[in-house]
């Protein structure tokens, strides 16, 4: 049954059958790691993945919403548990939907896009993210100026200390600054990367201008 699903996600002949393709996504995803799962299914998310993937190019917005809700419940079941190569194509997706979310102009699917991109960026912050942070946070940077404001004090003026060692000694960067990103993830992006920048890199000096010059914005300090 399993792979009957797979195929219909797969096959071009149903690529203009919103509600099929709907329908074959939830029942996947709900056999395998949903509410109701089947222990039975030795089928794993690796292997019907790429069949979500090759779904989207349906480009339908109930297609879209019903893959990002079964790969969010699946991210918030199994996200720690899940490897490089799942989180490879998980990222394909997540690519793919921030691509659809600019055309489609659905503010549902905008949104629960935009809840997916917290859910993955809870599991970094917890150090239970297996995929690759550089290609996630590129995908996070260029939506960073389109999420909702989150409950972060935007009027709040925030200290970034950067530190790092500098020939032997311990230098520290206090940069203080109002916030111009309104977002509380987005602050997650910053840490990741000013872990980037550090001296002993060439060019460290313009990735933390880059930096600056494009989350913040300079205020006085009197």
């Amino acid at each position: 049954a399993i792979y009957t699903m797979c195929r219909i996600m797969e096959e071009r002949a149903y690529m203009e059958d919103a509600a099929l393709l709907r329908g074959a996504v939830f029942f996947v995803g709900m056999a395998l790691w949903g509410a109701h799962r089947l222990p039975s299914l030795k089928n794993t998310p690796t292997l019907v993945l790429p069949s979500f993937y090759k779904a989207m190019n349906c480009a339908n917005e109930v297609v879209s919403y019903e893959i990002v809700l079964s790969i969010t419940r699946l991210i918030k079941k199994y996200g720690k548990e899940l490897q490089v190569v799942t989180w490879d194509i998980l990222l394909a997706i997540i690519e793919r939907l921030l691509q659809q979310i600019q055309t489609i102009g659905s503010p549902e699917l905008k949104a629960i896009v935009f809840e997916l991109l917290s859910t993955v960026e809870e599991l970094y912050e917890q150090n239970d993210f297996h995929g690759s942070s550089e290609r996630f946070f590129s995908l996070v940077e260029k939506c960073a100026d389109k999420r909702p404001v989150s409950n972060f004090p935007v009027s709040s003026c925030l200290t970034l200390q950067y530190l790092v060692h500098l020939e032997g000694n311990l230098v520290t960067f206090a940069l203080l600054s109002r916030a111009t990103c309104k977002n509380a993830s987005v602050l997650t992006l910053i840490s990741y990367r000013a872990q980037s920048i550090q001296p002993a890199k060439d060019g460290w000096i313009q990735s933390l201008h880059r930096l600056m010059e494009k989350f913040f914005s300079y205020t006085p300090l009197y």
